[in-house]
């Protein structure tokens, strides 16, 4: 299928990466990824690692809404660990490890008027070094890096992917300290999106 990616702005990079200098990479991290598709866009869906999060199904782990109309954009996480859930789960949390490592499959859903996708995603810069993402669809892998993008075209309703988070080891004792998830501090609803509504 047709795809094409963009880097982030230059001028992004270079502040990031200054930031990263002063980054405690021991800590709760999330990374936001968006589906976006016209005046479409699903933005509430979170991967992480948490200090008080397990690598299978908790209660950090919250279901995504079945669609409620058409068109319709949503990604859908798909860790075999969860509990069955009948349309996907908007976040995937895992254990905090010394390690920023670990695979998150994942599926892009849409209605059928819907064939080109533009998948984003969002977070430090730091927790993208060695960062993979799997089109599983067209078997190509990519490097990625905060801020970029990725357009695909999607058929048949869905489309998989796999990201990759390989940053290594972190030396540092993991820290006890809990953060609030970011899907607790801000309620994207409804979600997926749906009926031509952008979503913030």
């Amino acid at each position: 299928p047709h795809s094409k990616t963009r880097p982030p702005p230059t001028s992004t990079l270079e502040a990031d990466r200054r930031q990263r200098q002063m980054c405690i990479r021991d800590r709760p991290w999330f990374v936001r990824l968006v589906a976006e598709s016209g005046d479409i866009r699903d933005r509430g869906n979170w991967i992480g690692q948490l200090s008080e999060a397990e690598d299978g199904w908790d209660a950090r782990d919250l279901k995504e809404f079945a669609p409620f109309g058409n068109p319709y954009l949503s990604i859908v996480f798909t860790n075999p660990l969860h509990e069955e859930s009948g349309w996907g789960y908007t976040t995937d949390y895992r254990e905090l490890t010394k390690t920023i490592q670990g695979e998150w499959p994942f599926l892009v859903r849409a209605s059928s008027g819907i064939t080109e996708v533009t998948l984003s995603w969002e977070g430090q810069a730091h927790l993208f070094d060695n960062a993979v993402l799997v089109d599983e669809v067209s078997g190509e892998s990519m490097t990625i890096e905060a801020g970029g993008q990725y357009t695909f075209a999607i058929s048949g309703g869905s489309h998989a992917f796999r990201l990759i988070m390989n940053q290594g080891n972190v030396t540092e004792k993991p820290s006890t300290k809990q953060e609030a998830a970011p899907e607790l501090l801000e309620r994207n609803l409804p979600n997926p999106a749906t009926a031509d509504l952008l979503y913030d």
